[in-house]
């Protein structure tokens, strides 16, 4: 009987995590026992919030690469993967980086500049390429209303820029 009870105790308490995380609504409770739901909802799952499901997601700002060789083939490229899980997270989410900034100005140079950063490091990573091309693209996401009239989620074109090595020297060509 002791099992039964501490079993739908706990059954009731991941539950409970669940429902709290997916409806975003946060008790209020000391401050030991915020640290064990948080940690216990990271560790299970039953913390997560759900949020794709509503209608304030964003779409996503996807980086990809190409590289040209000598003969003027492409091919695609990727940056290096780290074994940092961290530097892994942020490296998937450097799409997001590229809209930043208030001012229009502001964004297109910080574009340049960023696509410059990662064309060097795909540079670095293929000595053969005589050409980098940094390609910005827009995941655009639907709600489920236009979802069910007919409407899909897309990949739209943001961005190109080509960097171009000249014996010791990268330029850009947009």
């Amino acid at each position: 009987m002791k099992h039964k009870r501490l079993i739908v105790g706990l059954s009731l308490f991941h539950l409970g995590v669940v429902v709290v995380a997916a409806a975003y609504c946060l008790p209020t409770w000391p401050r030991w026992l915020d640290h064990i739901v948080h940690f216990y909802g990271v560790a299970t799952g039953a913390g997560s919030n759900y949020g794709f499901f509503t209608s304030s997601v964003r779409s996503q700002v996807l980086t990809r690469f190409e590289i040209v060789d000598s003969r003027g083939k492409k091919s695609p490229a990727t940056l290096p993967i780290s074994r940092n899980h961290e530097a892994e997270v942020r490296r998937m989410g450097l799409g997001a980086e590229f809209s930043v900034g208030k001012r229009e100005a502001d964004v297109k140079r910080f574009q340049r500049s960023l696509s410059a950063s990662l064309a060097g490091t795909v540079f670095g990573c293929h000595p053969e390429a005589v050409a980098v091309i940094v390609h910005l693209e827009e995941f655009a996401t639907v709600s489920m209303e236009e979802y069910r009239q007919g409407k899909r989620p897309a990949i739209l074109p943001l961005y190109d820029l080509t960097f171009v090595r000249d014996s010791q020297r990268v330029t850009a060509n947009p």
